[in-house]
C-alpha cells in the first residue's frame, strides 16, 4: 500500500464513519473500485478505526471524562450495595446504597445496556456479515436501506428524552439497530440516530449517544481484528503509511462530527438519503453489469 492509498482510505474512513453514509460500505467500495488492497491488512483497518476513536474523544472529551469517572463510581456503588446486603441483610430499616446516583451514571448504564444487543447481533451474524464484504452488491443494497431510513426522518419530530428519562428498553433498541449496522452499506450513525428519534429522544442527545455508544463497538471490532492479525508487511511501511491513514481519519472524522451535529439540529439529515440512493443504484448497475471488483 502506498502513502497516497493510505491517506485516501483514511479520508474515506473519517468522512463516512460519522456522516450517515456507511464507512464499512465505502471502504469496501474504495478497495474494489480503486483496487486498493487493504482488505487483507487487518492491522490497517484497526489503525483507521483508532483514528476515528481519536476524533470522538477529542469532540466529546469533557463528556467522556465525566462518564469514565461516573463508571468508576458505579463500580464502587455496586460494591457498597453488595457489601450492605451481605452484612446488614436488609435489617434495622437502613436504606441500601444507591447504585445509580445521577444522570451521568445513568448515561453510562444506557451505553452498557445498548452495547449488549449490538454484541449479540454482531456475533450471531458474523459469518453473514463477512460474506457481505465479498461483493459490491451488498453495500449497494445496504446504502439503499440507509437512504430509506434517512428519508423517514422527514416524518419524525425531535423528542425530549435525554439520559435522565430515556428508558433502558429504548437504549437496547438503539443498540440492536447498531448491531445490524455492521452490514456494509448500512450506516451506523444514520441508523442509530433514526432509531433514537423514533423512540422520542432529543436531537442533541441522540447524536451524542450515537457517537459515544460507538466507542465500545469500535473497540470490540478492533479487538477481533487484532486477534486475527498476522503481519507480512515491513515495519517501516506500517509506521509511515498507516500513521498517515490514522491521522487523516482522525482529522476528517473530527470535522464530520461537528458537521453532523449541526445537520441533525437543523433537521436536514435526510439530504444524505439522496446520496445513498445515488451510490446504491450506481453500484447495482455496476455489479449487475458484470463488474467483479
Amino acid at each position: 500500500m502506498t502513502l497516497f492509498e493510505a491517506i485516501l482510505m483514511g479520508i474515506i474512513q473519517g468522512l463516512t464513519e460519522f456522516l450517515p453514509v456507511s464507512s464499512s460500505g465505502h471502504l469496501a467500495i474504495g478497495s474494489a473500485l480503486f483496487n486498493l488492497k487493504t482488505e487483507g491488512s487487518v492491522l490497517f483497518e484497526v489503525v483507521l478505526h483508532l483514528g476515528t476513536l481519536v476524533a470522538i474523544f477529542i469532540a466529546f472529551w469533557s463528556e467522556i471524562w465525566i462518564l469514565i469517572k461516573s463508571g468508576l463510581r458505579i463500580i464502587k456503588n455496586l460494591w457498597d450495595y453488595t457489601h450492605f446486603h451481605f452484612t446488614k441483610q436488609g435489617g434495622k430499616g437502613e436504606a441500601a446504597p444507591k447504585i445509580i446516583e445521577d444522570e451521568h451514571q445513568r448515561f453510562v448504564m444506557l451505553i452498557i445496556v445498548a452495547t449488549i444487543p449490538t454484541v449479540i447481533v454482531a456475533l450471531i451474524l458474523e459469518k453473514l456479515i463477512l460474506h457481505a464484504f465479498t461483493s459490491l452488491i451488498f453495500p449497494a443494497v445496504g446504502l439503499l436501506i440507509t437512504g430509506t431510513l434517512l428519508l423517514l426522518t422527514t416524518k419524525m419530530r425531535s423528542g425530549a428524552l435525554t439520559e435522565t428519562d430515556v428508558s433502558f428498553k429504548k437504549a437496547m433498541f438503539v443498540g440492536l439497530i447498531q448491531g445490524f449496522a455492521t452490514f456494509p452499506g448500512i450506516s451506523r450513525s444514520g441508523s442509530t440516530i433514526v432509531a433514537g428519534l423514533f423512540t422520542g429522544m432529543s436531537k442533541d442527545f441522540i447524536v451524542k449517544f450515537s457517537f459515544i455508544m460507538s466507542i465500545p463497538a469500535i473497540l470490540g471490532a478492533m479487538l477481533l481484528q487484532v486477534l486475527r492479525y498476522e503481519s507480512t508487511e515491513p515495519i517501516s511501511e506500517i509506521i509511515i503509511n498507516y500513521g498517515a491513514g490514522m491521522l487523516a481519519a482522525a482529522l476528517v472524522g473530527y470535522i464530520c462530527i461537528k458537521v453532523l451535529l449541526d445537520i441533525v439540529r437543523k433537521g436536514k439529515i435526510h439530504y444524505f438519503a439522496y446520496y445513498c440512493y445515488t451510490i446504491g443504484i450506481l453500484l447495482l448497475f455496476i455489479t449487475l453489469g458484470g463488474y467483479n471488483g
